[in-house]
């Protein structure tokens, strides 16, 4: 016979206010042993119970089991306004549910670049500069343009905030993921840092902690010019090496891109040393 949780009629008493409680009652038949009455409980018994829209989400706080006869027992939930709390490790404790309060933006940063997509066309003496832009005698300017950016925020509730996270935090601000992270592939999210303050003036009220992301798409199989093949993870720079040429067509000196970099300007980590989760569907 397998183990059942039942709930009974006189569940879900309720108290609202300030200190707000709720109490589920349940009957599990299936087994003598007092741990595995106690594990279906947990499983069938939500994290959190929000009575209604007006009433404020309750915290499962407590299961208490005791025996109503062969193979039967009564569980008690007990549920308050209190966060659950979920050890980390290292001092730190999140709480759960957290990851309810996010925020996102999409827009356009600038970046200056100095090769097209593209020349759509050519007019009067126009030299072919193979999409360089803004190209003198002995340079290549280049222009800055609005390239389009996905940046979102996260926050978080903490039972405590030791300093040693806090240095963590401050650490692996201007970090890539070296890992997949929020659906993100390895090097396409930049962590640019977390803001907290603790809620309340007492040391039992949590700390919220905002946490900033911003992401860019790995890129493959690019061509500048005649080079090509280039490969550049999203954060990484890719800058382009110009050097004369006599184009034969107009006679005229042009410069022309004959070589790609790709560097690494940010360090990688692991996102999971944040403790707040690293997989999202």
């Amino acid at each position: 016979m397998s183990v059942t949780c039942t709930e009974r009629f006189e569940s879900r008493r309720l108290r609202t206010g300030d200190e707000a409680t709720l109490e589920l009652v349940w009957t599990v038949q299936g087994t003598d042993d007092e741990g595995e009455a106690h594990v279906s409980v947990l499983a069938t018994a939500p994290e959190q119970y929000q009575p209604s829209a007006e009433l404020p989400r309750l915290f499962r706080q407590s299961v208490r089991i005791e025996p109503l006869g062969p193979e039967m027992w009564l569980a008690s939930v007990l549920y308050d306004r209190r966060f659950e709390v979920t050890i980390i490790g290292g001092g730190l404790a999140r709480i759960a549910g957290s990851e309810s309060n996010e925020s996102f933006e999409t827009g356009g940063g600038t970046q200056r670049i100095t090769q097209s997509l593209r020349t759509v066309q050519r007019y009067g003496d126009a030299p072919d500069h193979q999409g360089a832009i803004g190209v003198s005698q002995s340079q290549v300017e280049g222009t800055d343009i609005v390239i389009p950016t996905f940046s979102w925020s996260e926050t978080h509730y903490f039972a405590q905030l030791p300093w040693s996270y806090r240095r963590l935090l401050s650490d692996l601000s201007g970090t890539v993921n070296e890992r997949s992270f929020r659906g993100f592939e390895p090097g396409e999210v930049l962590f640019r840092g977390a803001s907290g303050s603790r809620r309340g003036d007492t040391n039992d009220q949590p700390w919220e902690v905002s946490f900033s992301f911003s992401a860019s798409a790995n890129v493959t199989d690019l061509a500048v010019g005649d080079v090509t093949g280039i490969e550049k993870r999203g954060f990484e720079y890719l800058w382009i090496r110009y050097q004369a040429a006599d184009d034969e067509v107009s006679g005229s000196r042009v410069q022309r891109p004959v070589g790609a970099y790709v560097e690494q300007v940010y360090a990688t980590a692991d996102f999971s040393r944040l403790g707040i989760g690293v997989l999202r569907v």
